[in-house]
């Protein structure tokens, strides 16, 4: 069954444009041009993803999504082509899971959706309203993008938050290093690349006690990685 999207774009060629290019990767586009619209087409069609245009001619892509939100955990990926930050702040704030600046990478914008989708539907995908992500004796705050292991904060860089997040968000559950090499970075399965595993170690070497014998973000070998929510360290 294929993947639902609704796509919210006021701009026709943009619009045609986001149609073909989901439609060609298997998603069942629906597509409309106003607020209003949005908001009805959400309450019908309960689609897998919502893809969100800020600038809408009948209501102000914030208030729409506001009103997806609140009837729905669909992931919301907002898009602009304002490059204020207060936006992209703001939006995220309203309980949208992304936001991405026009003009957009196409092969990044596809990856993230696949992401986003793929643990919606998997029912492992926790909105982004939720500003404190909790496991084991790690704690990330989304909105300011600060972290937290055993008491004491730790700096992270974007990606490795990012990265840190992803598997924080499905404790216990490999995820495949392909697909998070989509959806943090944008790369396809045909790349070959080091970028995943250098993080993982810079990532270790920041959270773990013993980088040496990692207890928290535990690697499977030939698949991808995990993150070890039951355990807990004890100082002696």
């Amino acid at each position: 069954m294929s993947s639902r999207i609704l796509v919210v774009e006021d701009d026709p060629a943009t619009r045609s444009a986001l149609e073909e290019m989901f439609t060609q990767y298997d998603f069942h586009v629906s597509s409309v041009a106003a607020g209003e619209e949005a908001i009805a087409a959400c309450r019908r069609l309960q689609p897998d993803l919502v893809l969100l245009d800020l600038g809408l001619p009948d209501a102000d892509g914030f208030d729409v999504c506001r009103a997806i939100r609140a009837m729905s955990n669909v992931p919301i990926i907002m898009v602009s082509g304002r490059p204020a930050m207060t936006d992209a702040v703001a939006g995220l704030e309203l309980g949208a899971d992304c936001y991405v600046q026009k003009p957009f990478n196409a092969a990044e914008l596809l990856a993230r959706a696949k992401s986003f989708v793929v643990r919606y539907r998997a029912g492992g995908y926790t909105p982004a309203t939720e500003n404190v992500v909790e496991a084991g004796e790690v704690r990330l705050e989304i909105m300011t993008h600060r972290a937290w292991v055993r008491g004491r904060q730790v700096h992270l860089t974007p990606k490795e938050f990012e990265l840190l997040q992803a598997l924080m968000r499905q404790p216990g559950t490999v995820l495949r290093s392909a697909d998070l090499l989509q959806s943090i970075w944008g790369y396809d399965s045909s790349i070959r690349t080091r970028t995943l595993d250098v993080h993982v170690a810079r990532l270790r070497a920041k959270i773990e006690r013993d980088t040496s014998r990692p207890q928290l973000i535990i690697t499977v070998p030939g698949v991808g990685y995990y993150f070890n929510a039951a355990h807990h360290e004890h100082t002696p």
